[in-house]
């Protein structure tokens, strides 16, 4: 396949939008001819273009998150990266994990990495340890050095680039601090500091300034973690970290499980209400539980939540608090590919937020949704920006990996060779793929008509399209989501997409039927939308119970 350029028919309409056919106006011989940036944008270049800039930019996001961008670029036969005010550069980078590898090693200092080396393996830190195995699943895995390979995310290698990619986000986008990596260096306190720097990630991914007290205060220690500043609403939050160390894991000494799991919730709870904050408080507490399962609830969830309503009741604090109990037990399965990440949110003394939240209405479910929004969007970010990107740029790595990508960009024009005799141009206007068959369908327009035409999709390119549904193909193009059966919240929210900045007049027109219409007038227009979204909800949840009632 080819690039090529849609032909303008003579007797069509001018794309100058002067309103004169084309052979009366620019595609008249008597027309100068306009500059070529006019002429490709006149052509509709430079807004497809446009379009694919925009499907760049989200797919770097959900990738990257919304912190600053990974700042690369290609210098003769260097890969020049930026970290905040610094530069790095290598002849050997070819993916961000490459980056990454050396990036730990700069952060934490070769001295203190060559004194650890030098010691028994059982002996040396954590971190070092992970060294050791990322060094010998390398060796198993790469077997042509230089060359770029594939293999599974086994634990070990996560914990280990997870941690250095925490680092990289701290630096890149407020500060690396010197207590920090000190930290992250003595034993007994790296599993806290661990924990840590995947808090700070978390919030750094998810769109928040985050603002560290001052190590020369005195207050370090005494008051929350940091400060954390939505970037658009401008809501501040103080937030704390806490992990339950479990002895022998991560290299702990000390063990502050030894009663029961709902006591050492309590007590990290306890801890973390101690600290001194300005704002509403985050807490985020990792459970460090062996394993669990990313596809059910854990079966720990209903006694952690029993744990959390008796504390709100007999702790001494005036405060409450948006908590997320965490699992990340990857570091305890350093050959491990399933080890069952979990991240579940409760609100303390919040009754209106987080696992076992209860709502009178969808309605009720929204405004409280609404209400914090800033929570909810930390949430939808730790669901989307866990994985560590592969590619500098965003680029997904079935294209910049690939030499000859299958997959084509909507809106291009290109020669397909397999339809008729001798081939032909068309442009890709719509495109989806068949998940079951691993086949993407393709429209394409040309001169004499449409057509609907198949291609094939590589093992590599299916991953990427099931990551980034929706700008796989170039542009923004959304691909038909699935509501789960049952999902009523779901399905409100897909109305409410498609209602939610409809003119009330509009709104009043759809619902002129309703017995309550004079009510609905009185209405602002978005509790106008809510109440007709919330409406068409019931009437499909009742139409669905009728026709099973039918059924049986």
């Amino acid at each position: 396949m080819g690039d090529g350029n849609k032909k303008i028919g003579r007797n069509e309409r001018c794309p100058c939008n002067s309103g004169k056919k084309y052979k009366h106006c620019h595609g008249g011989g008597n027309v100068p001819t306009l500059p070529p940036f006019e002429r490709d944008f006149m052509r509709g270049d430079f807004h497809q273009k446009v379009k694919e800039i925009e499907a760049q930019k989200r797919t770097r996001e959900q990738q990257q998150g919304l912190g600053n961008s990974i700042i690369a670029a290609d210098f003769k036969d260097h890969k020049i990266i930026a970290v905040g005010s610094t530069i790095h550069h290598s002849k050997s980078w070819k993916t961000f994990g490459d980056f990454l590898l050396y990036y730990i090693k700069h952060a934490l200092g070769s001295d203190w990495g060559n004194s650890e080396i030098a010691k028994l393996y059982e002996e040396r830190h954590p971190i070092m340890q992970w060294y050791k195995q990322v060094c010998d699943y390398q060796k198993e895995t790469i077997l042509v050095p230089g060359e770029i390979a594939s293999a599974p995310m086994i634990g070990v290698v996560e914990a280990y680039l997870q941690l250095a990619y925490n680092l990289y986000l701290l630096a890149h986008n407020k500060e690396l601090q010197a207590r920090l990596i000190s930290r992250l260096k003595h034993p007994d306190q790296f599993p806290g500091a661990y924990y840590e720097t995947y808090v700070f990630a978390v919030f750094i991914k998810a769109g928040f300034d985050i603002e560290f007290e001052d190590e020369e205060s005195g207050m370090a220690g005494k008051r929350c973690e940091c400060t954390a500043t939505h970037k658009i609403s401008g809501n501040k939050y103080s937030i704390e970290a806490k992990a339950i160390s479990r002895y022998g894991v991560l290299g702990a000494k000390i063990n502050t499980t030894s009663k029961t799991l709902k006591y050492s919730i309590g007590n990290q709870l306890k801890r973390a209400f101690k600290k001194e904050s300005d704002h509403p408080r985050i807490i985020f507490i990792d459970l460090n539980l062996a394993k669990g399962d990313s596809n059910k609830l854990p079966d720990w969830l209903d006694n952690v939540e029993l744990t959390l309503r008796e504390k709100e009741k007999t702790l001494q604090t005036p405060h409450s608090a948006y908590v997320f109990l965490t699992n990340h037990p990857c570091h305890r399965h350093p050959r491990g590919v399933d080890y069952g990440r979990v991240v579940v949110p409760f609100g303390f003394k919040i009754p209106d937020f987080g696992y076992g939240a209860k709502y009178k209405s969808l309605k009720d479910a929204y405004y409280a949704k609404k209400k914090h929004s800033d929570i909810h969007s930390l949430m939808d970010s730790i669901k989307t920006h866990h994985e560590i990107p592969a590619t500098f740029d965003g680029s997904l790595p079935s294209e910049s990996f690939n030499d000859n990508p299958q997959s084509c960009i909507i809106g291009r024009t290109y020669f397909f060779e397999d339809i008729g005799e001798n081939g032909i141009v068309g442009t890709v206007t719509c495109a989806s793929v068949n998940e079951p068959e691993k086949k993407i369908y393709y429209g394409i327009t040309t001169e004499d008509g449409s057509y609907i035409i198949t291609g094939t999709i590589s093992d590599d390119e299916f991953v990427d399209y099931k990551k980034h549904p929706n700008t796989f193909f170039g542009v923004v193009h959304q691909q038909g989501g699935k509501i789960e059966e049952g999902d009523n919240m779901g399905l409100f929210e897909f109305f409410m997409s498609s209602y939610k900045n409809t003119p009330k007049e509009r709104l009043l027109e759809l619902m002129k039927d309703h017995p309550d219409l004079g009510q609905l007038q009185n209405l602002e227009q978005e509790e106008l939308a809510v109440t007709y979204c919330e409406r068409n909800v019931c009437a499909l949840v009742e139409e669905k119970q009728r026709e099973s009632s039918r059924i049986g």
